[in-house]
């Protein structure tokens, strides 16, 4: 059971602190005692931060810490993992996370009428030259058709570069209509459509993924203050089958970060806590 303290603490600060006010001296002498590589700790931070999740590697260092050298690393620990969601980098990776999140990175304006129309010829000149090719080694009345068809290619190129062409806005159409959207990329014509989906996409962001880490940090924190805040440390476990459980039902239907914290135990969760109060109450309103 003691094995996961140090795991929760570092995740508990991974899930939500940024110094949006103070900066740090960013050093690795902590990850080097916890042994952690840079990359994977900024990983593992990004990750639950974005996620609200409780995830972290397990190493030979955290494993053989005392709880009482466990609690004095809590600290350090968010210090640091502010001076990384402080910096640029994190900011980058934080706006590209969020837009994934919500798939605004799948809005996108449609070209404008000129592209679609450079589109179209291009597409219709390919056609061209296959129905020729075609022509060449059809029946009878396979050419029949075949000629038809390409009559009518040729026809729509002539009506497609004359705006004025009587028959401009009819081939314009249909062009458009049979056009072969990629189904990964919702598209408008009207830059105004696309503009109008993306704030509608936003309009979730409040209860998913706000538009700021700052925004963000506020709402991990108080999620684990107030959970935190409902850990009975002095619930009984039982053991059975050599699991334990907690005496009390209604623990045992508590979820797993609710667990965690109670496994980590008071003497990390309490200043631990404390110092998610601390910055919370700096952030603003």
């Amino acid at each position: 059971m003691k094995k996961q303290l140090l795991i929760l603490m570092l995740s508990f600060f991974a899930i939500g602190f940024i110094a949006w006010q103070n900066r740090f001296k960013l050093t690795e002498d902590i990850l080097k005692e916890l042994g952690l590589e840079k990359e994977m700790a900024e990983d593992f931070i990004s990750g639950n931060f974005f996620n609200g999740s409780i995830q972290i590697y397990k190493t030979d260092q955290m494993l053989a810490m005392s709880q009482t050298k466990r609690a004095t690393l809590v600290k350090p620990i968010g210090d640091y993992i502010k001076a990384y969601v402080a910096s640029p980098a994190f900011a980058t990776k934080f706006e590209e996370e969020r837009k994934s999140f919500l798939g605004l990175d799948l809005v996108e304006a449609a070209p404008s009428r000129e592209e679609l129309i450079e589109q179209f010829l291009q597409q219709l000149k390919t056609d061209e030259s296959e129905i020729v090719q075609a022509i060449k080694t059809a029946s009878s009345s396979q050419k029949t058709e075949l000629e038809k068809a390409l009559k009518q290619v040729r026809e729509a190129q002539v009506a497609l570069k004359d705006p004025k062409h009587p028959l401009h806005k009819k081939y314009f159409d249909l062009m458009k209509e049979e056009m072969i959207i990629d189904n990964t990329v919702v598209r408008y014509e009207d830059p105004a459509e696309a503009k109008a989906a993306e704030e509608a996409m936003k309009g979730i962001e409040l209860e998913t993924f706000p538009s700021t880490p700052q925004e963000l940090i506020k709402k991990r924190l108080k999620e684990f203050i107030d959970i935190s805040g409902s850990v009975d440390f002095n619930a009984k476990l039982e053991k059975r089958g050599g699991i334990s459980y907690f005496v009390d039902p209604r623990y045992e239907q508590k979820d797993h970060t609710w667990k965690l914290i109670f496994r980590c135990g008071k003497e990390v969760i309490l200043p631990a806590r404390a110092y998610a109060q601390q910055w919370l109450a700096l952030l603003p309103k």
